[in-house]
This record gives C-alpha cells, structure tokens and sequence, in this order.
C-alpha cells in the first residue's frame, strides 16, 4: 500500500526504502537493507520481463548462513516523500556474480541479479497450442493468464488498444513469451487500420499490451528541462524538482544509409498466396503512408505538409523501393475472413519502418538522467526542454528547435544508491527515451 507522506519535505533524490528482503529456500526471509550499497530495477519495452540486481557487502556470511545459491526469491519496496504511489517488486533471484574481497575489508561484496516471476515461468513452458478464429488480444490474454501468470501474485493485464480482425493460429514449441513477441509483430489496431506495431511489456503495477499509435497520443506526464534547479524545497515547489533533468546524451540520430538499408524509407514486398496460387508485389513508402501513423509530435488528423518531421528532407528516397527488399507468403485464416494474414500482410513493410524508429535502429534516441520518481513507467510519453547552443532570438526561444520535443519512455532503470561514510544516498532514474519526429518541423521549401 502506498503510503500518504504529503507533507514531507525532501530533497531531491530522497527516498524511503521500506522493504528489501530475500526468502531463501528454507523458508528463512532475511532483511538486507543494511547490507545493499546499491538497487537497480531494470524495464524495457523489448525486453522480456522486469530485471535487476542488488549489490551486497556482506560482512555477515549471510550466503553461507542461508546458503545463498542463486534460486531464492526478493522481495522490494521503495517510496519517495511527497508521493503517494510506490514501487513494490517481487522476483526470481537466478545467479549471485563479481563477488570479491580485498585484503582489509571487513566483508565479502557480490551482485545478486534477479528477474520478474513471469519471465522465470516462461523459460520453464512452451506452448503447444492451437487457436481458432479469435482475436489477437483474446489469444494474447489466455496466454497471458493460463501460462504467464502467477497466481500468487496475480499483475492486470491492460489492453490499451484492441486488435482487429479474427485468427487461426498454430503455436509449435514456443515460450510464452516468445509467443506474445511473435503475435504483436502479426497484430493489426482495432482503431488504427492502415498501422500495426503491438507491444507487449511489463511495468511494476502490472502488464500492458498497446500499438506504438495509442501511446504516441498519450499527453506528456512531464516537462524535463536542463539544468532546472529549485534551491531550496518547500512544501510548495518540491514538485517542481522532479522537473530537473540531471545529464542528457544523445545516442542516435540520423543515418540515411543504415535507414536506407533496414527499409525505414522504402522498400518492396514479393509475396506468393499458397490459397489463391498468385503472386503480388507491394510497394512501401514512408513519405507517402506518413499520414498512416500516429507521430508524437504531431496532432492526429493533420495533413502532411503540417507535421512532417521526420529525420529527412529528402522525401524522394521514399520512392527507392528496390534498396530493401523482403519475400513471404501469403495466406488468409482457416475460415478465410480476408483480415491480415498471419504470416505477412500489407502492413508489413509500414510496421518495419515504423516500430524501427522506436526500436534500437533507427529514429532519434537518447538516454536521460533525472531524480527518481515511482510515478514514472515505460510507455508514458515525457517532453523535454533541451537546451540551444545558439543565441537567444527575439521571441526569447532557448530551447533546442529539434531536439526539443515529445518522447516516448522505452526503458527505465531506477536506481538507489544507499549512502555510506562519506558519501550521499540517492534515488535516480536513467530513461532511454526514443521519438520519430524532430519537435519542430523542417523547411517546407526544401522538401
């Protein structure tokens, strides 16, 4: 339960750490809080399953007390003053690593990593299943509840955006989750028929299965900004100290041949229906479907000419469909109700080009350090205010003009630093954050 600290004043950075225990496996559950040096709690939009790892310096022998192996169980929970919504975890401790001890220490250091309950299940099942003439969200949660899910510690599985159209599906020897994985790739959105890039990720409160559109069209929960400051918290501004954004690096921009050459731009699509015996060809241009997609820095519904923004001003290599080429076959359902083909579809090439820009390949990418805060999750989109190297224009603009702009969350560290002689403890959150368009658009006489 979260607990009520609103009229606390903190420093930024502040945390509670409330619960960190590890149950071992003769039932024994040890409190270690005073033993960590650091907690890192690791989520990623592409990544299986929650993850971290917990640094220990134990002077006690508590592996040897409790026969510490790498198979027991943690238990965390951390809060921050001011905010009623907590971080409770529970997962699979999987191996202990980089233990060492030098000559005058007092204690042996190790790193105990660990992973969600639901991703240790799935590397313990494989599916062998069949579905028939369902939906794709439906297929997706009975995996979800009849083999992803502990019941012990039951998480919600949100659906922000449902699935259209009705499937046969044959699943031969694959994990839960790799299942889900291989799903989202063939999904078409309910609400959103010309787009198809489905997520499917893992947050501490619970799971959430979204196209890449839904959560483009989430309004920012923040505004970072670059070396914002509050002096002196008080219970009036301490919010407004989760709006300092401590370091930026960005880690990607553009590149037109690397994109070129994974078909961000373009590309062609030769595919053969088995059913029907024809052979087709499909043509992709990213200029062309650019109105298909939902952009984050872009109102939905506007015209192209409006909100382009794309890393390009050379449009016409969108017309260069012979640089990426891909071949497939092409069947409809076992009930033949002509919706997207489970094995490719005429989406495809959009959903390659598109789900790459949010993906690590390709778009603008960066990663960003800010104080900790539980409220922040992946999928949330978040604004940042970076700053301009260029002098200050009359209407008083510092802001970067491209660089400044709506980000979607894609993965997430939060990190305690618990404080020893010397040294200050700290609750940090490391953001890798990822968009498809700049925050203003280029020169429309260039295009």
């Amino acid at each position: 339960m979260a607990t009520n600290r609103q009229n606390e004043l903190i420093q930024p950075g502040d945390y509670s750490l409330d619960v960190l225990n590890i149950w071992t496996s003769d039932g024994s559950i040890v409190d270690v809080r005073q033993m960590v040096t650091t907690v890192e709690l690791y989520s990623s939009m592409y990544t299986q399953g929650m993850s971290g790892q917990i640094t220990i310096k134990d002077g006690l022998g508590i592996d040897q007390q409790f026969g510490l192996h790498g198979n027991e169980y943690i238990e965390l929970e951390f809060s921050v003053p001011t905010i009623e919504e907590n971080i409770s975890y529970f997962g699979a401790i999987t191996e202990i690593k980089d233990r060492s001890r030098s000559i005058g220490d007092r204690g042996q250091i190790y790193v105990l990593s660990f992973v969600s309950l639901e991703y240790y299940l799935s590397t313990q099942t494989k599916l062998r299943k069949t579905y028939s003439n369902l939906t794709i969200t439906d297929i997706i949660g009975n995996i979800y509840f009849e083999h992803l899910n502990v019941p012990a510690r039951s998480k919600s599985l949100t659906v922000l955006d449902p699935t259209f159209g009705s499937h046969s599906v044959c699943l031969p020897n694959l994990s839960p989750y790799n299942a889900i994985e291989w799903l989202c790739t063939k999904a078409q959105s309910s609400r959103y028929r010309s787009s198809s890039n489905y997520v499917f990720f893992e947050n501490p409160d619970g799971f959430v299965l979204s196209s890449l559109d839904e959560l483009a069209l989430l309004s920012p929960v923040r505004q970072y900004k670059f070396g914002f400051e509050v002096d002196s918290p008080t219970d009036r501004n301490v919010e407004e100290s989760f709006n300092n954004l401590l370091a930026y690096r960005v880690i990607r921009e553009l590149n037109t041949v690397r994109d070129s050459e994974r078909g961000v731009y373009s590309g062609t699509r030769l595919y053969y229906d088995s059913v029907i015996r024809k052979t087709g060809v499909d043509y992709y241009d990213y200029f062309e479907s650019y109105d298909n997609f939902i952009h984050l820095n872009g109102d939905e519904g506007n015209s192209r000419s409006e909100i382009l923004s794309f890393q390009t001003n050379k449009s016409q290599i969108g017309s260069n469909h012979d640089v990426y080429y891909t071949t497939a076959s092409k069947n409809f359902g076992a009930f033949d109700n002509r919706t997207s083909s489970m094995t490719s579809d005429e989406f495809s090439l959009g959903h390659n080009s598109y789900k790459h820009q949010y993906g690590s390949s390709s778009g603008i990418r960066l990663t960003a350090q800010a104080h900790g805060d539980t409220r922040r999750k992946l999928g949330q989109v978040v604004n940042l205010q970076l700053p301009s190297m260029t002098p200050v224009s009359d209407d008083g603009t510092e802001s970067h003009k491209y660089l400044s702009a709506n980000y979607m969350i894609v993965s997430l560290s939060h990190v305690l630093t618990i404080g020893g002689t010397g040294k200050k403890s700290a609750y940090t959150m490391d953001m890798e954050l990822a968009t498809d368009t700049y925050g203003s658009p280029f020169d429309r006489s260039v295009l």
